[in-house]
């Protein structure tokens, strides 16, 4: 694989760095958690509290006794004027960022009953995670604000990790062990993380070695063959050099009885393919070289297997009356529902060996030490295999990134950030079958970019923000197609009105702009790339308020809009379609084939809201809601024109009420809830039955309708799924100073209900565990 060069003009660095001396620069900026001194027995108070830390990614969160909690509780504390902001490694006050920010702490990972970052991100405002619990599948994806996975940044301590997985990341496979925080950035912030942040940020902050030594270990056993295992243990080596290492292996079968309501029937049975065996391992290192410089280091390895079910409905039909109008003389025969191969999908299992190491280097500047020169480079390699029939589709992709940021505290009252990004993006992919390997593509992609973040405050209580990011031209080079992209200079701006010391009026503005990788463009498996794609661009902007009526209560709420032109999307090749037919001609797909395409025109918009009131000590009720009207204004067929986001959900969100004592014990008692939401035949959807008599992949249809024949529980486009609400409990109990008894209830009242298009979920089940720590 060939390396591009980086091309920067001197007029561009010329116009470039005055322009970001003049200009204020937008961030929606992180709010990191209260020390646990200043942590409140809640869900969502906690979201605009945080840490004074210079260096985020090296200080640990201090451990919270009874006295500093009860403390807490009995004085009164504005806590929107303590922020540290880790995408600029400066400090900053809630009361002073623009955009909105959701911190998932370690109580709230641990009151969600969470294993993966995808059931800790239930109930974020903003956020729909359909991977979450028993059954979870890669393709029951995730959006912020109504934009999906290929457009949203998953970074792990603020690098991206997006391009591994061959269609999009899969949170099942980033287990809650090793994380300390996450913070989610509702919004455009393509300024800070890059192209793939058109529609926000997961930020995944890993736990730092601790400076004194320290070990837990945890085993928790549940439903369906469920069995989880974590260690991990860390400490100094010198004065000045700390360690952490840790492990996870994770098991379950996932076959619960099922149930999904179509028109007129329901279709049950037991999951099949939902069965996960999987591992992580990680090593990190803090290296404190003097007192103004510092040194760390990330690993981990991952490695697993799992089910890959595209479409988890079984059709269980015996007897299908098909005709194949290319043989006629065959007449109308009849055939199970397995025999004509409207259960494939229930096959394929994806196998993943992930491993990646990250270097960063801080240091201080200037006679006040309030400016940071910060050097990070980064490789993260992944091979993906999609196994199905004796056949596999596997993907070897290796992913370099380098950063190089200076925070430069000009003057009290302004702050400029400048820095540029590189992302060399490489890998093949080869089809293995009968003995036989073939190459299916080669490709590798280089991606510069520049970016400038400024902020000036020209009053105490008003900050002004806004910034760039120009992405330079680049080519994606295979050995059959190459593909060229213009570059593009984004801005965005915010303001932040703190009125009053307990109520802040805030908004941002972002243009956005993504190429896409080349697994979109070359990719192959379950979903095809399309070289012919085009780069998705548009606008974000949000306006909203934070309010804090009393010392115990906290209420935040966004209105947002997202214009996205070109959004990347998936198409199902159809036969006598003319839009597939031309995909067809220009690059080879097959009917059946999924394939990546852009949708023209999409529209999303809505509100997001987050509540919560501790009325009495330890006792808090919380609420989320997040209304999300996803409109397509023009898809890649007619027949998505002005439907719903396939598997958006107008309304999402959570509701309860916690307790919490300083002791140790811990209860919550909630609801998750999601509203109506397309359905996603395109992508997800069952493919069509084959003619078993003859040879080749010829279709049949219907004999009385003429239509082609698919699983019983596929839908038309642009049909609604009902909505479902499920209610859940968790707890924790001390048993001893080191040991806790941890338990978490799903779907108490086993609601039945399709987790997303295709995949019915499963009744009530649980967990139990025991966690120790030393």
């Amino acid at each position: 694989m060939s390396s591009l060069p980086v091309c920067i003009s001197r007029s561009l660095l010329a116009i470039g760095l005055p322009v970001a001396g003049i200009v204020l620069t937008a961030l929606p900026g992180f709010a990191l958690p209260t020390a646990q001194e200043l942590r409140q027995a809640d869900l969502q108070a906690k979201d605009l509290m945080a840490q004074d830390l210079t260096s985020p990614q090296a200080a640990p969160v201090p451990r919270s006794s009874s006295a500093t909690t009860q403390l807490a509780a009995s004085e009164p504390s504005y806590v929107l004027d303590t922020v540290t902001v880790t995408g600029t490694l400066r400090q900053q006050k809630v009361r002073e960022i623009p955009g909105s920010v959701y911190v998932i702490d370690q109580k709230e990972i641990e009151q969600k009953g969470a294993r993966t970052v995808g059931d800790a991100l239930r109930g974020v405002p903003g956020v729909v995670s359909n991977m979450f619990g028993q059954g979870a599948d890669v393709h029951s994806t995730y959006f912020i604000r109504g934009l999906p996975t290929t457009s949203t940044a998953l970074l792990i301590d603020g690098r991206s990790i997006n391009n591994l997985n061959q269609e999009h990341v899969d949170l099942n496979e980033l287990p809650v062990a090793q994380i300390d925080r996450i913070e989610v950035l509702t919004g455009g912030a393509t300024t800070l993380y890059g192209s793939t942040a058109v529609g926000g940020a997961i930020n995944v902050i890993t736990k730092r070695p601790p400076k004194v030594f320290e070990g837990s270990a945890e085993v928790t056993f549940g439903s369906y063959g469920y069995s989880d295992y974590r260690v991990r243990v860390g400490g100094p080596i010198s004065d000045n050099l700390r360690f952490d290492v840790y492990a996870t292996t994770f098991k379950t079968a996932s076959d619960y009885y099922y149930q999904v309501d179509r028109p007129g029937f329901t279709i049950s049975g037991i999951r099949k393919s939902g069965a996960v065996d999987s591992s992580t391992y990680g090593f990190d290192l803090d290296w404190d070289i003097d007192p103004d410089s510092t040194l760390s280091f990330n690993s981990y390895y991952r490695q697993g297997g799992r089910g890959i079910t595209l479409f988890a409905l079984e059709d269980t039909r015996q007897a299908i009356p098909f005709f194949n109008p290319n043989h006629p003389e065959l007449g109308v025969r009849t055939a199970s529902a397995n025999t004509l191969g409207l259960n494939e999908e229930l096959v394929p299992r994806i196998f993943i060996d992930y491993y990646g190491a990250a270097a960063t280097f801080n240091h201080k500047l200037g006679a006040d030490k309030k400016s940071n020169l910060q050097v990070r480079v980064a490789y993260d390699r992944g091979r993906t295999t999609e196994f199905a029939f004796g056949e596999g589709d596997a993907t070897d992709i290796s992913v370099f990134s380098a950063r190089l940021l200076h925070d430069w505290q000009i003057s009290p009252g302004y702050n400029l950030s400048y820095g540029f990004d590189f992302i060399q993006e490489g890998g093949n992919s080869v089809t293995a079958g009968e003995g036989q390997v073939s190459l299916n593509y080669e490709a590798t992609i280089g991606r510069p970019s520049f970016f400038a973040l400024n902020t000036f405050k020209p009053a105490d209580n008003v900050t002004l923000t806004a910034g760039l990011r120009a992405s330079f031209g680049n080519s994606a080079f295979s050995r059959n197609f190459n593909r060229d992209f213009q570059g593009s200079i984004d801005p965005s701006i915010g303001v932040r009105w703190q009125v009053t010391p307990e109520f802040g009026l805030r908004g941002t503005f972002t243009k956005v702009y993504k190429t896409p990788n080349f697994n979109d463009l070359f990719g192959v498996g379950e979903i095809k790339g399309n070289p012919g794609l085009e780069p998705e661009k548009g606008s974000t902007w949000d306006v909203g308020f934070d309010w804090q009526p009393s010392r115990t209560s906290l209420i935040r709420m966004s209105y947002f809009i997202n214009d996205i032109q070109n959004l990347l999307g998936y198409e199902l090749i159809e036969s006598g379609n003319a839009a597939d037919a031309q995909l067809q001609a220009l690059y080879g797909y097959a009917v059946n084939d999924r394939v990546r395409v852009n949708f023209p025109e999409v529209r999303t918009s809505g509100f997001e809201l987050s509540a919560s009131w501790q009325f009495v000590p330890r006792w808090t009720v919380f609420a989320t809601e997040t209304y999300t009207d996803a409109r397509i204004g023009q898809g890649f067929k007619d027949v998505y024109n002005n439907t719903q986001y396939p598997l958006v959900p107008f309304h999402s969100g959570q509701a309860g009420v916690s307790y919490d004592n300083p002791s140790g014990w811990r209860a919550a008692l909630f609801v998750n809830f999601q509203g109506y939401r397309s359905v996603d035949p395109l992508h997800i959807g069952p493919g069509f039955a084959v003619d078993p008599d003859v040879e080749g992949e010829e279709f049949v249809v219907n004999p009385s309708t003429g239509r082609f024949i698919q699983n019983i529980g596929a839908l038309p486009p642009g049909t609604l799924l009902p909505g479902y609400a499920t209610l859940n409990l968790s707890f924790q109990v001390p048993l001893t100073r080191n040991l806790t008894l941890t338990g978490y209830i799903d779907n108490l009242t086993s609601a039945r209900y399709e987790r997303n298009y295709g995949n019915g979920a499963p009744p009530i089940n649980f967990t139990a565990g025991l966690r120790s720590s030393f």
